[in-house]
């Protein structure tokens, strides 16, 4: 809509200092960790990522393609969901555009067109994922 300067984290030089302190919350947590208990959340959380892997590419695949999408698009927007919002999201992104792009016009092009669209997907699943979880939280343990 343009009432946002694009780019903003990274023309004020401050994208590394919000990844840091967002890192520092996750490594914090890792002091108190035993090498079992590392080991036990590696395999459950390879579970998930299988299962989550497929059952966004059942829904989001047919989703995105009667939206007008490609197959490629409709499944990176799904798979958003799993990357949990900001700043996987916008990492994710960037980084395949990177990949993607051959010269700095076509990365231009690629991160624009992706980018947006990342993001949105990111924040509303995280938004409402969190929301469906408190409200299934809530009704265990508050009934």
């Amino acid at each position: 809509m343009g009432f946002i300067e694009k780019n903003v984290l990274v023309r004020s030089r401050s994208m590394g200092f919000v990844y840091t302190i967002i890192m520092m919350f996750v490594f914090s947590q890792l002091s108190s960790c035993t090498p079992d208990t590392v080991i036990q959340l590696i395999k459950d959380f390879a579970i998930l990522i299988v299962l989550s892997t497929v059952g966004i590419a059942i829904f989001s695949i047919p989703l995105g393609r009667k939206f007008g999408m490609s197959t490629p698009m409709a499944f990176a927007l799904g798979l958003g969901s799993i990357a949990g919002g900001f700043p996987a999201s916008y990492t994710l992104s960037v980084e395949a555009a990177k990949v993607c792009a051959e010269n700095e016009e076509e990365y231009q092009v690629l991160e624009q067109h992706m980018l947006p669209k990342t993001l949105v997907a990111g924040f509303v699943s995280a938004t409402s994922g969190s929301v469906f979880i408190a409200g299934a939280v809530m009704a265990m343990f508050f009934k």
